[in-house]
């Protein structure tokens, strides 16, 4: 039997990208088969990191490159901590490429929806300071786990709609998103 080989794209943002999309769709089959049992947001973040790393190990094809994955690293932001839940640090002779990932993992019996789009716009606005701000940060991800049907569906009212993160929606860019509610402005000052 004669088989061609897939020649896999060697760019490493292309490489980093596919072990992002690999690792998700490894983890969620573990998830949907019991492998992995649902857990808190920590056990997703771990199993994540541990199947994306291997993912990266199975991508590096040049004797002088390596991928670092780190799980919580503090990179400070406008004067704050921000602890990235993955950062991989790719080397390749003395260049150096940062890639962020940030995971949120909301279920049924965690609700606050309200709060969970407010960290996960923070979260979002971080990334975004961090790739304009720091040229080693060659790209940045934000992935987000639920089964909390609140979050998927379009709000009329409150914090979800006026930051809304609903299934198909887009942030926009050059766009201010404000909150109104007590709550709301309470947990993003």
């Amino acid at each position: 039997m004669s088989k061609n080989a897939k020649i896999i794209d060697m760019r490493v943002d292309s490489r980093v990208e596919a072990a992002i999309r690999n690792a998700m769709d490894i983890y969620m089959n573990k998830l949907a088969s019991g492998f992995i049992e649902v857990g808190l947001e920590d056990a997703f973040k771990m199993h994540f990191a541990d199947i994306f790393s291997r993912e990266l190990n199975q991508n590096t094809f040049f004797a002088d490159e390596r991928f670092m994955v780190k799980f919580v690293k503090n990179m400070p932001i406008n004067g704050n901590n921000d602890y990235i839940d993955i950062v991989i640090e790719y080397k390749i002779g003395l260049q150096i490429s940062l890639y962020l990932i940030e995971l949120k993992f909301k279920k049924v019996s965690d609700s606050a929806p309200d709060l969970g789009n407010i960290e996960s716009y923070k979260d979002i606005y971080n990334l975004d300071c961090h790739k304009q701000s720091n040229p080693s940060v060659a790209g940045c991800y934000f992935i987000f786990l639920t089964n909390y049907g609140t979050y998927l569906n379009q709000s009329t009212l409150g914090t979800r709609t006026q930051i809304p993160m609903y299934d198909g929606y887009t942030i926009q860019a050059n766009h201010n998103y404000i909150v109104t509610g007590p709550s709301a402005l309470k947990a993003t000052a």
